[in-house]
């Protein structure tokens, strides 16, 4: 190591564990594969965050998300973590960007690809140390550069858009959707400018190129001559994978013979996530075409990531060009994060633009996801998935080739690492020390990881010794490890809403909870949690209502507040939606006196879950009666529905007409006689805040968009402006019939 390394940084978006050739996988990725070979080191055992823009915060930063500015995504914010310090929603001044510090180091910086740490000239690349950069600024967007929405002068950007012309940016530059041409696909586009910038790079300089795929992120969209080479290779379906994924895993060495896998948690009830020996034969077309066409984008990326290796061993800059190739986070199960480039209701944009027929998926107009059943394949043995701080959703591949360091552990590797190590990892390289406790000015945090330089030499065992500690916290989802310890604090109901404790070395598919037989361990690891979260300024754990207290600690009064405001509603129905609401009982229960004084009275709770759960009933009437003389004050007025004007629907008026004819939802004159709206207060499974529906009975019109005209008609105007998101409840037995979901294929989670 005469002179100093050059640095090849590639991260994956949202590839599974198992998704490689090297790492298992039936997928073609012989260039990812050749960087595990001559002399590159398979890590078995690393870890990011549980979501994208975390993981990359993290990533440039050498430090926990928390302090970097995505204690959660952006898209995700809730209003009790908007303006806290960690919660910027891009990557803050309390940290020195990896870029910077190799900048002005001499390092030549060069970006191409999916940034997601900030939107705002301020917030780019090119203002965080990179020299070059062609990026992606938000989390997702079509593969082909196409933004049906944006086309549409008559239609209003999305609201992530608003406030600039384009999502991508080229240094300080936006560049417009015209300018992206009709031959373009994110990863073929992210190579060539990559190609383009390290050909036109000083030779006397060393580089750090970090190259950041959007594949496979959703949506899933890929060349058609990849998606023919999968043709009928998943016909078997996401079991049938799992299980052969298991066994090369084994054969392989990657996970010890013999390993029980966790079972397979689903998350949803649409189509995508029903097991495979429920669907018909054209729902599993559908499904594994999805899964040929996320194949497809994988191999599309290797071949991009070969031609830059090529460019490498072309220019004689690979024999001193440290590379690291891994993923931000588990696979994909669930359509959990908001997509930042469409309007709020996903299901109506893809109605509206996408064509998600069999033969047409994977196309630049189609728009699909693969579902929890095939991110259980690819994270096997894990528990969960992306989202999640189970392994599924934080352990993810990582391979490191640089044969002056790399090749006295070339192979497998079993050593705990975090994606905190890789900074500290880079600036020892460069012979640069961290500025901490400043940098140009500015007080700035150091760095949470350590440099695996000791190990890799062989002077240290391990890269962190048994003692060490490493939490994590992504939407109330909780983890901690010490040596081969984990506790995990899943709420419900995806998890069993406690701490749970599970020792990865025996049982890396978290399967047996030894809370019970290891109390003490449990109770010395919550504790080292909750000094974490102290210490990293984790903001609304109590608000998710997940650290495992007793009911009579989580807030009463507050939370059922006829001023709340509307919230976007994940797609659940059946037991977990069920659940959810069975939550929001709990915790509002005593509060009766408050909900009569306001006029509401006590409805059903159906236990199957079948039906949308009633937790609070309105009436309204065209004469004010004593139920109506108070309404709930929603945004600072009130929500009567013969407040609105023309805005309910004739009582001889049926739904079938309002189907036909949307309009009828704010042209009809008001009732003369009782019109009923049911108001829906429940607790988000996802966010663990209250949220309020409401809808009229009998069933409501059946698309999105005459929900939409439904609340437009309800609801005050100057609250409706006052609205971050506006959602309409999901689910079969609310938007449409089951026949219908299954039609319409690619819009099921």
């Amino acid at each position: 190591m005469a002179s100093r390394p050059n640095f090849l940084v590639i991260v994956a978006d949202d590839l599974g564990f198992s998704d490689a050739g090297c790492f298992g996988g039936e997928i073609k990725t012989p260039h990812i594969d050749s960087i595990a070979g001559n002399g590159g080191v398979r890590f078995t055992d690393f870890h990011a965050a549980a979501a994208c823009s975390p993981t990359r915060s993290m990533l440039l930063s050498g430090t926990d998300n928390h302090i970097a500015g995505l204690g959660t995504m952006s898209e995700n914010q809730t209003e009790f973590q908007r303006g806290k310090p960690g919660y910027e929603g891009y990557l803050n001044d309390r940290v020195v960007a990896l870029s910077e510090l190799l900048r002005d180091a001499g390092y030549q910086t060069l970006m191409s690809g999916k940034w997601h740490l900030g939107l705002d000239p301020d917030h780019t690349p090119h203002a965080r140390g990179f020299d070059r950069s062609y990026s992606l600024l938000p989390g997702a967007a079509n593969h082909y550069g196409w933004e049906p929405q944006l086309q549409n002068p008559d239609e209003k950007a999305p609201g992530l858009m608003s406030h600039m012309p384009s999502i991508y940016v080229e240094d300080d530059r936006r560049i417009d959707p015209s300018e992206l041409g009709e031959g373009f696909y994110s990863s073929v586009a992210f190579t060539d400018k990559m190609l383009e910038y390290l050909r036109g790079k000083d030779a006397e300089k060393p580089f750090f190129a970090y190259l950041p795929y959007s594949a496979p992120h959703w949506p899933l969209q890929a060349p058609r001559e990849y998606i023919d080479d999968y043709r009928g290779v998943y016909d078997e379906g996401p079991e049938v994978l799992r299980q052969k994924r298991l066994r090369k895993l084994e054969e392989l060495g990657l996970i010890p013979a013999g390993t029980a896998p966790h079972d397979v948690v689903v998350v949803g009830n649409r189509m995508m996530s029903r097991f495979w020996h429920d669907l018909t034969p054209e729902e599993r077309r559908f499904s594994s075409r999805c899964m040929e066409v996320y194949a497809a984008m994988v191999q599309c990326m290797d071949t991009q990531i070969g031609r830059v290796l090529d460019q490498l061993r072309q220019s004689g800059d690979m024999e001193n060009t440290l590379v690291i190739f891994m993923s931000d986070n588990g696979a994909e199960g669930a359509l959990l994060e908001a997509l930042p480039v469409v309007q709020n209701n996903i299901f109506e944009h893809i109605d509206q633009y996408y064509d998600n027929s069999i033969e047409n998926l994977g196309a630049y107009n189609s728009f699909i996801w693969y579902g929890p059943h095939w991110a259980s394949a690819a994270t096997a043995p894990s528990r969960l998935y992306k989202m999640f701080t189970s392994e599924g959703g934080i352990r993810v591949p990582l391979i490191l080739n640089y044969p002056p360091l790399t090749a006295g552990k070339a192979g497998i590797d079993h050593t705990f690492g975090t994606v905190m190590d890789i900074a500290p990892t880079l600036l020892e390289l460069a012979g640069i020390k961290h500025p901490a406790p400043s940098y140009r000015s500015r007080p700035v945090y150091p760095m949470r990881g350590s440099s695996w330089l000791p190990y890799l030499k062989g002077e240290q065992t391990q890269i962190h010794d048994e003692d060490h500690v490493t939490s994590w916290e992504l939407f109330g989802r909780q983890a901690v490890r010490q040596g081969d310890w984990k506790a995990l604090h899943i709420p419900k109901p995806v998890g069993p809403g406690k701490w749970q404790l599970y020792k990865l070395s025996e049982d890396p598919g978290e399967t047996k909870d030894l809370g019970e037989l290891f109390p003490d361990k449990l109770a010395a690891l919550i504790a080292e949690w909750k000094k974490y979260e102290k210490d990293v300024g984790v903001v609304g754990a109590m608000q998710y209502g997940v650290l495992g207290v007793d009911d009579q600690d989580m807030p009463k009064t507050e939370v059922n507040r006829p001023d709340m405001k509307l919230s976007t509603f994940p797609f659940l129905t059946g037991d977990e939606f069920s659940q959810a609401c069975r939550e929001f009982i709990r915790l509002v229960d005593g509060c009766d006196r408050q909900l009569e004084s306001l006029g509401w009275t006590k409805a059903r709770f159906d236990e199957t879950g079948a039906e949308p759960v009633l937790v609070a009933r309105k009436y309204t009437d065209s004469q004010p009666t004593e139920s109506t003389e108070t309404e709930p004050d929603v945004g600072g007025e009130n929500a009567n529905i013969e407040d609105e004007e023309d805005a309910n629907i004739a009582d001889e008026e049926t739904i079938e007409d309002i189907e036909d004819d949307p309009e009828a939802l704010v042209r009809r004159p008001v009732s003369t006689r009782k019109c009923e709206v049911e108001y829906h207060v429940m607790l988000s499974p996802t966010y663990r805040v209250p949220v309020l529906y409401f809808f009229l009975p009998g069933g409501p019109p059946c698309g999105p968009k005459e929900l939409h005209n439904m609340y437009n008609s309800l609801v005050p105007a100057q609250f409706r402006s006052e609205l971050r998101d506006v959602g309409v409840m999901g689910g079969v037995s609310i938007t449409r019939s089951a026949k219908e979901c299954s039609r319409r294929q690619g819009a099921d989670d």
